[in-house]
């Protein structure tokens, strides 16, 4: 080996050392170091027995060159030591460098040299002086310190990574590639799962053909345990040196394997595997280091195995929130056993769930999912007796698991690797069982046992409480059918008081009854005795039945035939009932082909008409078909539910057309009894009466005008209690007698007193309002005085030619006919020309229902919107406007009087 030099380095002799020799002799053997000198004339070397020995040489063995002293530095540090020696020269500077040499025993030590560059005087380089020193211990030392450290490191590392990630599986990943990846060749790390087996959960080495390979022999299985279930049973580390019986060492080549368990309390969670496939040996740090990191992996997978069950706690009472409320809102043995098959199923991850229920001796297949068909029609009427899982439960009464078929010592289930079967019991009854299965050996998770048992405790109560509700379906079906009817019938009541017209009601009963009860109906009426029924209302599924009943009509009207069956109702009063219509019927009932046609169009399946009759009289008849497309087909019970209804419509009908008359004659009464308005001098004079639409008589309502003979005008108002001929009659009765009392010129109040004491005396009515004014001449040409007497009656409205307005509010006093004896108050107000009197009945306000003062402020409203100058009759025009399309409950009676 040649080792290179400037040229700035010379020949000639070596400078002398400075100082004393002898002294620095002495100081270097002190300090155990060696001399060395390189002289650049010769190239040769000199050392002294020191150095040599350093480098394990004998004295004099050194071969004194450059190229003899690179030959013993260890080979990989030459490059460096030739770096630094060449440095120096071309420097002319000092020197250092460490390097290790190997002595003839193979022991191998660390020297340390330093040395100044020698110059002449004209700053060539004539060599390099030097010392050296064996720093074997200190670099053994500091060796021991930085890989101290270094685990240290790899320790925090391991401890950094753990606490980072929730996910175990992602972490152990990590740390076999990024950790564990400085210790070792190849890593395997196994977790062991619920059920008691160890899952391989990370997989490393450098070389990626070899990966695959320490991937597929580490995986757990029958006919392949790995050494690591060994030592996860022993829960004691374990070292696996070459040579030793252990397959998969040699099918990877690996020198040697050190597998630690995961342990943490009472329980192991795993094992890490490191093998090396090349030196250095393990030593006892490095064991110590993966113990160390293996008590961290631990604690990592005992936090999330605790984190595992929690949420797994936490997915249980979830889960059990959902299927308690579902199983609590199932109203079906259908809905309770899909809740549990489908629901609970997932819950606990099973392949495979089915329900049962007993009847008698035997089990009822209520639902299932994931099972075999063929499993399925065995379990169909399955007796109790059978020698199933299923069977054996309910036999006993107890839960049964079994992690797998031939280990549990219990009846073949089928097909299933494990399956759990749980019996619903309600005290000492057993209802049925759940069946749950899977087709791969399993051990319950945590919770699902817990789960599977309360849902067996809901799903008993549901099972329960469906059968009892499917026991009673009939009983309710009964119930709901009589239900139906009494809401019908009550329907049809309230729609036959809505109204007094016999056309409206009977026109509303027809869309009652259509489509709820048949897909056709028509009424047909008889207005009067000895006169043909007309067809009143009609009601039809579709507008193509509607018109084919036309049309059939058009030919010979059905009620008109006394072949149809309207026709032997009307004749004979009672009910006529056809289950079956016939094409036989209809072509009977027909007078030519064409009506023929338009009845066998309709498609009829069954017919029912039922005569309206009163007082023994027949008044019409109801006719109601169903056709095919409803199918549906008149029993007994129709014919006895159309009956009530058409006795309670014929008693409507009934009364309506007494109403009706009894209306009649007391309208006509009543218009008899009120008077004409007069026409009288300076005033403008209007008047309105509307009768009540919700009574028969037209009533009590009276007002009344008229000059006296003292030059005054006379006013009244009044309302007779009641709605009847006897009401007419008293409201006619007492304007005669107000009449002739004001006639004599009488003041308001005295009026009314002796109207009151007539009423009293004779019982000519229970009670009335009234109210009684003079309008008399004022202190002016331009006023006139009202002066008046209010018995129970609403205050009258004035409103003043600025079209102001005011209730006058004196005068009042008790209504006419309380006994007792009242004094009657009289009340005076100026009236001036163009002011406007407005008296009315209570009729005006009763609308809706609304309270007294609300209609009294919207009637002033009315008035004083209005102008006086338009005059009384605008004034009874704007304010019925008010209550226009309104139904009025009681009749109204407008008087309007302005002073022109």
């Amino acid at each position: 080996m040649t080792v290179g030099v400037p040229d700035s380095a010379s020949t000639g002799a070596a400078d002398d050392w400075p100082g004393d020799p002898a002294r620095l002799r002495r100081a270097v053997e002190a300090a155990g170091h060696g001399t060395w000198e390189w002289d650049a004339a010769s190239g040769a070397v000199h050392w002294d027995e020191r150095v040599e020995r350093q480098f394990g040489l004998a004295p004099g063995e050194f071969a004194g060159t450059v190229e003899g002293w690179v030959a013993l530095v260890w080979p990989p540090d030459r490059d460096q030591a030739i770096a630094e020696f060449q440095r120096a020269v071309g420097a002319k500077d000092s020197c250092y460098f460490e390097h290790r040499v190997q002595w003839p025993d193979g022991t191998v030590h660390w020297i340390a040299a330093h040395g100044r560059v020698l110059l002449n005087a004209t700053d060539r380089v004539t060599g390099l002086a030097g010392l050296s020193r064996d720093v074997t211990e200190r670099r053994q030392d500091q060796e021991q310190r930085d890989l101290a450290h270094w685990r240290q490191t790899v320790l925090n590392r391991a401890g950094d990574l753990l606490n980072e990630v929730l996910d175990v599986t992602v972490r152990l990943n990590t740390l076999a590639r990024d950790v564990l990846s400085e210790l070792a060749d190849g890593v395997a790390i196994h977790l062991v799962d619920d059920n008691d087996n160890l899952q391989l959960v990370a997989a490393w080495h450098r070389d990626r053909d070899r990966e695959s390979a320490l991937r597929a022999l580490m995986q757990v299985g029958p006919d392949q345990p790995p050494d690591c279930a060994a030592i996860i049973t022993g829960r004691e580390p374990r070292l696996i040196l070459n040579g030793v019986d252990v397959s998969w060492l040699d099918q990877l080549s690996v020198l040697s394997a050190y597998c630690v368990p995961l342990n943490r309390g009472n329980r192991t969670f795993g094992a890490i595997t490191l093998i090396r496939t090349d030196e250095p040996a393990w030593t006892e740090d490095d064991l110590r280091l993966v113990r160390r990191i293996g008590r961290r992996a631990a604690v990592a997978a005992e936090n999330a195995h605790l984190f595992t069950r929690e949420q797994a706690a936490r997915r249980t009472v979830v889960d059990l929130q959902r299927i308690t409320a579902g199983l609590a809102a199932a109203a079906s043995l259908a809905e309770v056993a899909r809740i549990v098959v489908a629901d609970a199923r997932k819950s606990v991850d099973a392949d495979g769930a089915l329900m049962v229920q007993v009847l008698g001796e035997q089990l009822s297949l209520l639902g299932s999912v994931g099972t075999d068909p063929a499993e399925l029609a065995r379990w169909q009427g399955l007796s109790l007796d059978a020698p199933l899982a299923n069977a054996r439960a309910v036999r006993a009464g107890m839960p049964l698991f079994s992690s797998s078929d031939p280990q549990s010592g219990l009846p073949q289930s089928g097909s299933a690797e494990a399956f759990a079967v749980l019996p619903l019991t309600q005290g000492p009854r057993v209802l049925g069982a759940i069946r749950y299965a899977w087709t791969a050996p399993r051990r319950l998770a945590p919770g699902d046992w817990e789960l599977m048992l309360s849902v067996a405790q809901q799903a008993a109560l549901a099972l329960d409480r469906a059968a009892l509700l499917a026991a009673e379906q009939t009983a309710r079906e009964e119930a709901e059918k009589s239900h139906r009817r009494i809401v019908l019938l009550a329907e049809v009541s309230d729609t036959l008081a809505t109204s007094l017209d016999v056309d409206a009601v009977l026109a509303k009963l027809v869309h009652l009854v259509v489509p709820r009860l048949a897909d056709q109906c028509t009424v047909d009426l008889v207005d009067a005795p000895g006169e043909p029924p007309r067809l009143l209302a009609v009601a039809a599924i579709t507008p193509r039945l509607e018109e084919l009943l036309h049309l059939t009509d058009s030919y010979l009207p059905r009620r008109r035939n006394p072949k149809t069956m309207i026709g032997k109702a009307l004749a004979t009063g009672q009910p006529v009932l056809a289950a079956q219509v016939s094409e036989e019927h209809l072509r009977r009932i027909s007078i030519c082909e064409e009506q023929a046609q338009y009845y066998l169009d309709m498609e009829l399946v069954s017919g029912l008409i039922v005569p309206l009759v009163a007082r023994g009289q027949v008044l019409g008849a109801l006719s109601m078909f169903t056709t095919r497309a409803s199918g549906r087909v008149f029993g007994p019970d129709t014919v006895d539910l159309m009956t009530e209804l058409l006795r309670r419509a014929t008693l409507s009908v009934d009364n309506a057309r007494l109403f009706t008359r009894e209306h009649e004659a007391a309208e006509t009464l009543q218009r008899s009894l009120l008077p004409d308005l007069p026409d009288l001098p300076d005033l403008d004079v209007a008047a309105r009466y509307l009768p009540a639409a919700t009574h028969a008589g037209v009533g009590g309502d009276l007002f009344d005008i008229f000059a006296l003979p003292d030059g005054a005008t006379a006013i009244a108002i009044g309302d007779v209690m009641g709605h009847d001929m006897q009401a007419a009659a008293a409201m006619g009765q007492l304007r005669s007698v107000l009449r002739s009392y004001a006639w004599e010129g009488a003041a308001p109040g005295v009026v009314l007193d002796r109207m009151d004491q007539l009423v009293q005396s004779f019982e000519m009515a229970q009670l009335a309002s009234a109210l009684y004014a003079r309008l008399e001449p004022g202190p002016d040409p331009e006023t006139r005085l009202l002066r008046y007497s209010n018995a129970g009656h609403l205050p009258p409205l004035l409103q003043y030619p600025d079209g102001k307005a005011r209730y006058l509010e004196d005068g009042h006093s008790v209504l006419i006919g309380v006994p007792g004896g009242h004094a009657r108050a009289e009340g005076v107000e100026p009236m001036p020309r163009g002011s406007t009197l407005l008296l009315y009945t209570d009729g005006l306000l009763e609308i809706r229902h609304r309270p007294l003062e609300p209609g009294l402020d919207e009637l002033l409203a009315t008035v004083q919107a209005h102008d006086p100058a338009a005059g009384a009759e605008a004034l009874c025009a704007k304010v019925l406007a008010t209550i226009e399309g309104q139904e009025l409950r009681d009749d109204v009676a407008l008087l309007a009087v302005r002073l022109r």
